[in-house]
C-alpha cells in the first residue's frame, strides 16, 4: 500500500467516552474513521468520517449479517479496506452472581468476546492486505 494513501479505521462503541476519544485521536493522526455503535447517529462524535449503526449481538449471532456488514464496511472505504480495527465496544452487566440471568450473560459474551472475534475474522483479509492491526 502507498504510504500517502488514506488510511481507514473502524472503531466500535464510538458513541461512548473512550470510543469518541479514539475517533478523535485517529482522525487527528490522518485516519478516516468509520464510527460504529448501537446508538443513533446523532450521538456520534464529529471526528468520524462516517457512521454505521452496528448491533454487535447480531454480529455474534448471525454469520450472514456479519458478512453483509463486512461488505458494507469495505464499501465505505471505497474499496481501500481497513488499516485498523478497534474493538472498543463493551457491555458491563453489574448483576450479582445470584441475580445475573442467562440473557445478561449471553449479551456480555456476545458483545465483549464473540463479536470482536467474528469482526476480526470477517475483516482479516482487508487488514492483512493493508498490513493493518487490531486493538481489543
Amino acid at each position: 500500500m502507498d504510504e500517502s494513501a488514506e488510511k481507514w479505521a473502524l472503531i466500535t462503541g464510538a458513541c461512548g467516552g473512550i470510543g469518541a476519544a479514539l475517533a478523535t485521536v485517529f482522525s487527528r493522526t490522518g485516519y478516516r474513521v468509520i464510527a460504529t455503535d448501537r446508538h443513533n447517529p446523532e450521538d456520534v462524535v464529529s471526528a468520524a468520517e462516517t457512521y454505521l449503526q452496528l448491533d454487535l449481538e447480531k454480529i455474534a449471532r448471525s454469520e450472514s449479517f456479519t458478512r453483509e456488514m463486512g461488505k458494507t464496511i469495505i464499501e465505505l472505504t471505497g474499496g481501500a479496506g481497513l488499516h485498523s480495527l478497534v474493538n472498543n465496544a463493551a457491555v458491563q452487566n453489574l448483576a450479582t452472581l445470584e441475580s445475573m440471568d442467562r440473557e445478561q450473560w449471553r449479551e456480555t459474551l456476545d458483545v465483549n468476546l464473540n463479536a470482536p472475534l467474528f469482526l476480526i475474522q470477517e475483516l482479516a483479509p482487508s487488514l492483512a492486505a493493508n498490513k493493518g492491526s487490531v486493538v481489543n
